[in-house]
C-alpha cells in the first residue's frame, strides 16, 4: 500500500472527509435519540428571520468560493415562534450544507420564507 503526500491538496481532502465522516456520525446519534425518545429540545421564543440570515451568513464565504448566489427573500418582519433554535440551525445548515454540494459554480441557491400572523390549526 502506498503513501500520501503530505500536501496542502492532500491534507485539504483529508480534512473534508473527515467532517463528513464526523457530520454523518453526529448526524446517526441524533437518529438513535430521536428513536429512542431521548432527544432534548429547548423550546423559547425565537426570530426566524434572523436565524435564517445568521445561517446564510455562515455558508456566504464557500458559496462566494464557488461563485454561487443565495438569496433570500423574506416578508421583512415575522412573528416571533417558539421552537428550538439549535435545532432550527442544525436543519438549515444542513440544508445549505447540501444545496452548496450539489449547486453548480455560478449557481444559485434560492431561499424564502413566507409568514401568517395568525395561528393555523
Amino acid at each position: 500500500m502506498g503513501s500520501i503526500r503530505p500536501t496542502p491538496e492532500n491534507l485539504s481532502k483529508i480534512l473534508e472527509q473527515n467532517l463528513l465522516l464526523t457530520r454523518l456520525v453526529d448526524d446517526l446519534r441524533m437518529l438513535a435519540l430521536v428513536d429512542a425518545g431521548q432527544l432534548s429540545l429547548e423550546f423559547q421564543s425565537v426570530d426566524l428571520i434572523a436565524i435564517i440570515q445568521a445561517s446564510i451568513d455562515q455558508f456566504t464565504p464557500q458559496a462566494e468560493a464557488r461563485q454561487i448566489v443565495m438569496q433570500f427573500d423574506s416578508p421583512g418582519q415575522c412573528p416571533r415562534i417558539v421552537a428550538d433554535p439549535a435545532r432550527l440551525t442544525q436543519i438549515l445548515g444542513n440544508l445549505l450544507s447540501n444545496a452548496l454540494r450539489y449547486t453548480p459554480v455560478d449557481g444559485l441557491i434560492e431561499l424564502a420564507i413566507a409568514c401568517q400572523s395568525e395561528k393555523v390549526q
